[in-house]
């Protein structure tokens, strides 16, 4: 029995021709959406297409529209996973390149996933862990709940940037790009780098601070990495410090590239509706668009 998705659509009149009025949207019954026992994960393998699994699983390739319509997929070109050159055409188009994505920061998260202290023992914890840094542990317990140890919380705390600060400037010899990476200069010595978010002559505003940048703006100048621009540094100003420096070694940067990789692999894992169900929806979808 073909099924296919767009046969269900009602027609209409359009300058003398019958077209699809493809305006029309439809959701899977709440019945079957609360029915946990109604889906069952499935990951799709490299090369595979919604209409091969649906071929696969309910006999019929017309049958991809459930595939979509259970995993309310609107794209299927970009919400489903992308093949290489697929995903590095998006890269490009996305972000200008590669590098771009590989150096653009878009967030902050904590990094307890892949920490090497998996055990703290409790004297260490109380003696040795600063107050403010405790609510990135847990405790582990065993029999009569005593803690045996502490162990890295298993949170996924974000935030937009780390540090937000604004740099006064004089003397500039160019014009600082939005994204790019300045120095913090003083003497030989790099003392942060940091991201543009705003420029002009008078002032620059950077975020997601690498270093240490301190209020005192004595003999320090910037320096553009891609524009080689430079300016001499008048005063600092610290906006925001959503994250302090002690704590910073509980956060890792979320870069474009890092967090697309990542989109794309959790696109792998869909749902399929049971097949029982199948016709039914089928039935109802044709009800539902054709009232």
């Amino acid at each position: 029995m073909s099924e296919s998705y767009f046969a269900k659509f009602p027609n209409f009149l359009y300058s003398n021709t019958i077209c699809v009025d493809i305006t029309r949207r439809s959701v899977i019954a709440n019945k079957v959406q609360q029915d946990l026992f109604a889906y069952f994960p499935y990951e799709m393998k490299s090369h595979q297409r919604p209409d091969t699994i649906a071929d696969r699983y309910y006999g019929d390739s017309s049958f991809s529209w459930l595939v979509y319509l259970s995993n309310k997929i609107t794209d299927p070109y970009y919400d489903l996973p992308m093949d290489d050159r697929t995903f590095e055409n998006f890269i490009v188009i996305k972000y200008g390149s590669f590098p771009n994505a590989q150096n653009l920061i878009l967030n902050w998260q904590v990094n307890w996933a892949g920490s090497t202290d998996e055990q703290i023992d409790t004297g260490f914890y109380n003696t040795n862990i600063p107050e403010p840094q405790k609510k990135y542990y847990e405790a582990v317990y065993g029999p009569d709940t005593k803690i045996i140890y502490y162990r890295r919380r298993r949170v996924d705390w974000q935030t937009t940037t780390n540090v937000v600060v604004r740099f006064n400037i004089a003397n500039t010899s160019g014009s600082f790009q939005t994204n790019e990476v300045v120095r913090l200069i003083s003497g030989p010595d790099t003392l942060s780098n940091s991201y543009v978010t705003f420029s002009n002559t008078t002032q620059v505003m950077t975020q997601h601070v690498f270093g240490n940048v301190t209020s005192n703006a004595t003999n320090q100048y910037l320096l553009g990495t891609t524009s080689g621009t430079t300016a001499n540094v008048t005063q600092i100003i610290n906006v925001t410090n959503n994250i302090s420096q002690a704590e910073m070694v509980y956060w890792a940067p979320v870069y474009a590239f890092d967090y697309e990789v990542g989109l794309n692999e959790q696109r792998k894992f869909i749902r399929l509706i049971d097949s029982k169900y199948s016709i039914s929806i089928a039935e109802k979808l044709r009800k539902d668009l054709q009232t």
